[in-house]
Formats: C-alpha cells, structure tokens, sequence
C-alpha cells in the first residue's frame, strides 16, 4: 500500500514586498507536488502586499489543502514573523520563502523524493541561483561530515544557503523557534542552535530556489541596515564570540573580533560607507589572508 505524501507547509514571510511578491505566489501554484498547504505572514507592510495576496489567494486557494494569512500592524521584524508562520503551519515538512524569491517547479516534490529515499533528513538544504548565477559550490563537501564537525565548520563560517532549507515539523519541537532577541539575524543563530542540539545538515544537488539581490533585501552589501548590525553585533558578543572560545577556535575569535570592531564603528556613525568597511575588514581580516593563502597553494 502507497504512503500518502506528506503535507508541506509553505510559509511565506512578506514585507513590502508588493513589486515581487506575484512572481513569488505564482511560483508556488506552479509547483509539481500537490500536496501542499500556504501560510502567508505579513510583517505590518505599509505597500499593496496585503491586497495582492488576499486577492491572489482568492482566485488560487483551491490550489492549497489550506491556506492562511496573517496580518501584523506593526513591523516586528523577520524572526517574529517566521515564528507567527510556523505557529500556523500544520504540514511535516515547512518550505520558508521570503517575499521575493521563487521555487522553480519540481522544488518541492525534489525534496520530497529525497527525504523519502532518505528518511533520516530532518533538515536539508540545495542549490540556489542568484539573480540567476549559481552560487559558489566549493563549500559542498560541508555538509557530508558529522553534525559535530559541521557545527565547528559553521562557527568558522556560514556555508549555507538560508533561502533553500527544507525543514522537517519536528526540528522546532526540539530545539524551539527562531530568536526572537535578534529580529532581522534569524538564520545564523538558528541554524547553529539546531546543530548543537544533534540535528545534521544535509544537501540535495539540484538547483530548486531562485534568489533575487535587489535594494531593499534586508542584508545587501550597497548599503547599512543598522539594526540588521545591531542585531549581528548583540549576536556576536553574546553567542558567536564566547562559543568561538569554548569550541578553542582562537583564530577566528581573533577574526570575528576584528569584524565586530568594524559593525561597531558603522554602528556609531565611524564608518559610514559599505564600501570602506568591505575593503578593511578584506585587507584586515585574518580569515581573508587564510583564504588568500589556501587559493594560492590550492588547498581545499
């Protein structure tokens, strides 16, 4: 006898999101797995981004087994707004998609599949183009290594694509929701929290998120969004940094004390171009002369 095909909540975060978000919905009714359900939440956007996905989910909610949307008054910020999601969500696996990106077609039944050849994934991740590039793919062997091993690698570095996690229901039964003390940093923290409490990370080769950089995305390098630093300074004094020193990884501790120097300088009004503090933190940054000196001599 078939195993029915679980239900997959697709959990849509929106904020003034109203010159993408069509292509955003659409991609969704375009999905080749049926079986899914739509939670809609709105962070107190102040353009048409309510209006259009009312009117859309009139016209395609009989596409969805369920759908829902929830509005906020007032912008309180991504992590909040995610946790009002999954606080409505009822399917076993949750897709988070912010505003403006898109899945292409066969997204959900590729991770589908994957996770059922493979039903010890809890949580996994998979190739993503951005503003239609694929992303850099050096960092891929990450993920085929203990859940242990990935942790130390991600306090060194963040190797993952936030836009592409799969996530099984029961992950946030285990290690709770997102952060709420670091309202627009949510995936770091949490993506760390969930390896520390044994969940592994796993990758599907396939290139199924499209990813759009444009001038309002909350973390693009052209300009500051100060409580997006704010929040990654409160996040490196009080988790990054003292984690760095018990995991014994002095070299990035040194590194990623240089970096919080530089987000305090921008924070206090010292830096005031995204151009000056990319090139410091380059030049200064010890990570980057490791790098620099891994690609000389070839060293994976």
């Amino acid at each position: 006898m078939t195993q029915p095909l679980p239900l997959v909540s697709i959990i849509l975060i929106t904020y003034n999101s109203g010159d993408y978000i069509l292509e955003t919905l659409d991609s969704f009714k375009a999905q080749t797995y049926q079986n899914l359900e739509l939670i809609i939440a709105d962070d107190g956007s102040t353009d048409a981004t309510l209006q259009i996905c009312d009117c859309w989910l009139r016209l395609h909610e009989s596409v969805f087994k369920r759908t829902v949307l929830i509005p906020h008054s007032v912008n309180t910020g991504t992590a909040s707004n995610l946790n009002r999601g999954i606080r409505q969500a009822r399917g076993e696996w949750y897709k988070i998609v912010a505003g403006d990106d898109m899945l292409y077609p066969e997204c959900i039944a590729a991770y589908i599949a994957k996770v059922t050849a493979q039903p010890e994934i809890e949580f996994i991740f998979s190739e993503i183009q951005i503003n239609g590039k694929l992303q850099n793919q050096k960092l891929h062997n990450q993920f085929f290594c203990p859940h242990v091993n990935q942790y130390r690698i991600l306090l060194k570095n963040n190797f993952l694509s936030s836009p592409t996690a799969f996530i099984r229901n029961h992950v946030f039964e285990k290690v709770g929701l997102f952060d709420e003390r670091y309202q627009l940093f949510e995936d770091y923290p949490f993506f760390l929290k969930s390896l520390k409490a044994g969940i592994r990370f796993h990758l599907l080769h396939k290139t199924l998120v499209y990813y759009r950089i444009h001038p309002a995305n909350i973390s693009n390098a052209q300009k500051f969004n100060h409580p997006y630093l704010k929040d990654i300074v409160s996040f490196f004094h009080e988790g990054l940094l003292p984690e760095l020193i018990r995991q014994r990884l002095f070299f990035y501790y040194v590194h990623y004390s240089i970096q919080l120097l530089y987000l305090k300088l921008i924070t206090n009004g010292f830096i005031k171009k995204a151009t000056t503090y990319q090139f410091v933190l380059k030049w200064t940054g010890p990570l980057f002369w490791k790098l620099r000196l891994q690609n000389l001599l070839n060293i994976s």
